[in-house]
């Protein structure tokens, strides 16, 4: 696919694909960890410059103790980041090579990244000691059955 015709994202897109605000976001830009392109005066970001900001180890940690944090949160009831009568927290382990968890990966993160879908969150982790890829999804349960579709048709 050619560079022109590749989907870009935008640090409101990041921010939503990793929980984490958009100032996180920038200050990363900042100190270089995260790299993109200013287009029209706003910084743009192809999915290789996204799974390269993700492998860094530092924001592996960061995003680490945030998932986890977000479930004890959702545990506990004080799950503030996700709106509606209806919410769900589903971790999902793959037990599978790096290479077909990111297939999935993009795959969600392409429908997550969705106009259509709102007050959703999506978590990816691969630890390359288990060849496990974890995913931790809240949102509304047909959402996240949705979401669980794809991981399964994948």
């Amino acid at each position: 696919m050619s560079n022109s015709l590749e989907q870009m994202y935008t640090v409101e897109d990041i921010a939503k694909m990793t929980s984490l605000t958009d100032r996180t976001i920038r200050n990363y830009l900042r100190n270089g960890l995260l790299k993109g392109k200013k287009i029209g005066g706003q910084w743009r970001f192809s999915l290789q410059d996204i799974k390269n900001f993700l492998d860094s180890s530092e924001v592996i940690d960061k995003l680490s103790s945030e998932y986890k944090q977000e479930v004890l949160d959702f545990i506990d009831n004080v799950n503030t980041k996700i709106s509606g009568e209806r919410q769900s927290c589903v971790i999902v382990d793959l037990f599978i090579e790096h290479d077909k968890a990111n297939v999935i990966n993009e795959k969600l993160c392409d429908f997550t990244a969705s106009d259509s879908i709102n007050q959703m969150r999506l978590y990816y982790d691969y630890s390359e000691e288990y060849q496990r890829a974890r995913f931790i999804i809240f949102a509304a349960p047909d959402t996240s059955t949705k979401l669980l579709s794809m991981i399964n048709e994948s």
